[in-house]
């Protein structure tokens, strides 16, 4: 990535979170760091993990309260 066509201070606010990085800028940093650049987006885990985290909560949620024993019984034994 030539530095010499982002100045200090764009890259200074983008970094302190007063400005947001463009496409091109996001593009540029995937290609430099050999990524997609979806990749830069995600902070924590993926997009599918996050979703089926989202509906194993809604089910546990919606699980009677008689049956939840059952239910983390059946996770515990599926994942261990």
């Amino acid at each position: 990535m030539d530095r010499k066509t982002l100045s200090a201070k764009y890259l200074s606010r983008v970094k302190g979170g007063r400005q947001s990085p463009t496409i091109n800028l996001l593009c540029r940093l995937a290609d430099e760091l050999n990524v997609e650049p979806y990749e830069l987006l995600y902070f924590e885990e993926n997009p599918q993990a996050r979703r089926l985290r989202r509906r194993a909560a809604k089910l546990v949620d919606e699980t009677p309260d008689e049956d939840l024993a059952r239910v983390v019984w059946l996770l515990e034994a599926t994942l261990h």
